[in-house]
């Protein structure tokens, strides 16, 4: 095969992957969701400081991440909340409307 014509080809190939490499990053920024912000950047952050310094975790307020999450989607921050409400163990002490709302958080 000709010098002239391996050069050509590997030029081409290089010139498509570049190509398909630029329409990837256009293709997945139109599929991220709008609001991909981190849970804690969000004003109901389920976790509060006691008066004597100590975190803790904060019922009412996990309640209405839910709530919102819900309502709007942020994939990242849904699995953020839901990493939490395990860890806080959500579905043992939570009453039934609530826990059934984060089941559906958990669902989706």
């Amino acid at each position: 095969m000709d010098p002239l014509a391996v050069a050509a080809l590997a030029v081409g190939v290089v010139l498509i992957a570049a190509a398909a490499f630029v329409l990837g990053r256009r293709m997945k920024a139109k599929a991220a969701p709008e609001d991909a912000r981190r849970l804690e950047e969000y004003d109901f952050y389920p976790f509060v400081v006691n008066p004597d310094g100590h975190v803790e975790f904060d019922a009412a307020m996990f309640s209405e991440s839910v709530d919102y999450l819900l309502r709007n989607r942020n994939p990242r921050a849904a699995r953020e909340l839901i990493v939490i409400g395990e860890q806080n163990l959500v579905r043992d002490t939570f009453p039934t409307q609530a826990l059934n709302e984060y089941k559906r958080l958990y669902a989706s």
